[in-house]
């Protein structure tokens, strides 16, 4: 390992907002090192509870991962067994608990670059105090969070929800989505409106984070050479151009009735307003 501390990167969110692509955009640049898993939730344990969840969750990971088949291309082959070698040492660091072994898998390999990260987008619910803890790992630690217009967002949650849940079927698919979003008006579903909440997650960081060590984004001024070039001075690394055509883990092709999202532009108007006063302004992909 290097001599020197690395930039410590937390991306925290929000979910459904380009996480997975910025993930993958550090994966390939030179001076970054990121492990093959993505989404950690090592502090995402507050109980006991949530602890083993995560274990389980992880355990589970592994299984299905074991059982994969890359016929005989070698290349695919060795990725694989680099997801399980990282599957189990995560696992033993997730059993361990301590700072020091989560700071220890995520520097493994690191050799000279200068970044590690943990693009995690549930870190956006985190308590004040958990939150804390992450900004004192490190003088260097940065916190990324990108936030996508509100009913996008949520939208796109939906959508996903009914890819992965849904069943095997495209109208088997789309009626779970259905369901969901006649569920969410009817009652509200905790995750989802929790997963929506700029103005607690951007609250929090404001408040703990110093503004040096802390960078908002709008998802769609994401995928373009100056946000980018942003990015990487923020992180200290090279600015390199991304491939802004990519997209991934999109959700069913579906299209949100107008009286629906009016419904929900009336219900997550406080986080719109959360975002402009502290952004100063909204896109105006968010004002269409």
């Amino acid at each position: 390992m290097a001599d020197f501390e690395p930039t410590l990167l937390f991306g925290v969110g929000a979910q459904k907002s380009g996480t997975s692509w910025l993930y993958d955009y550090l994966s390939a640049h030179p001076d970054c090192h990121l492990r093959r898993i993505k989404e950690l939730g090592f502090f995402s344990r507050s109980t006991e509870r949530q602890a083993r969840q995560v274990v389980e969750r992880f355990e589970t990971k592994l299984v299905r991962t074991r059982r994969k088949k890359t016929g005989f291309n070698l290349a695919e082959r060795r990725k694989l067994r680099e997801r399980i070698r990282d599957l189990e040492e995560w696992l033993g660091v997730l059993r361990d608990g301590s700072d020091a072994a989560y700071l220890d898998y995520l520097n493994k390999g690191r050799s000279a670059r200068r970044l590690v990260a943990d693009i995690t987008p549930e870190y956006a619910l985190a308590s004040p105090a958990v939150l804390t803890r992450m900004a004192a790992l490190s003088e260097q630690t940065r916190f990324v969070f990108i936030m996508r217009d509100p009913v996008a967002r949520l939208w796109s949650a939906i959508r996903m929800a009914g890819l992965r849940r849904g069943g095997p079927e495209p109208d088997d698919q789309a009626a779970f989505a259905g369901n969901l979003l006649a569920e969410h008006a009817a009652e509200g579903v905790s995750n989802l409106d929790r997963r929506s909440d700029y103005a607690d997650a951007l609250e929090k960081l404001t408040a703990i984070v110093p503004a040096e060590r802390r960078l908002f984004l709008f998802y769609e001024e994401l995928f373009c050479d100056p946000t980018v070039r942003t990015l990487c001075d923020f992180l200290s690394i090279e600015f390199r151009s991304g491939d802004y055509s990519r997209r991934v883990h999109e959700g069913l092709k579906l299209s949100l009735e107008p009286e629906e999202a009016a419904r929900l532009r009336t219900r997550l108007a406080p986080q719109y307003a959360a975002a402009e006063r502290v952004m100063g302004r909204l896109p105006e992909a968010w004002m269409r």
